[in-house]
């Protein structure tokens, strides 16, 4: 049996018996509650993530693969841009002050050697 779709995916119904679905209902309260989003990970807020569950499972269950992938997308991409962030400002300041030192030795000692001969 393929629990994959026509993209590679894993089909939604499998998701949330694995218990990784985009939407998983809560049975307390019978609402859904989406998955927290490194958005609201990184703020600790995760109140924005409630969403009534008045659609039909249907149309939530297509949408809500076709939204997850945007989220998912889009988280990457901000988890791009936070480590390009990261490097530019950790990585290349260090790099760049050791070349700068090196090139300073070297061009200090040159002149040293060349004006003591």
């Amino acid at each position: 049996m393929d629990y994959r779709d026509k993209d590679g995916y894993f089909q939604d119904d499998v998701l949330q018996v694995l218990g990784r679905s985009a939407l998983t209902e809560s049975c307390s309260s019978g609402t859904m509650l989406g998955e927290p989003t490194y958005g609201s990970l990184r703020s600790g807020n995760f109140a924005d993530a409630e969403t009534s569950s008045s659609s039909s499972s249907s149309t939530t269950s297509t949408t809500s693969s076709t939204d997850s992938a945007r989220e998912l997308d889009s988280e990457w991409e901000d988890a791009k841009k936070l480590l390009h962030t990261a490097f530019i400002g950790t990585m290349l300041p260090l790099m760049f002050r050791y070349i700068g030192r090196r090139i300073t030795f070297t061009a200090w000692t040159r002149f040293l050697q060349s004006y003591f001969k």
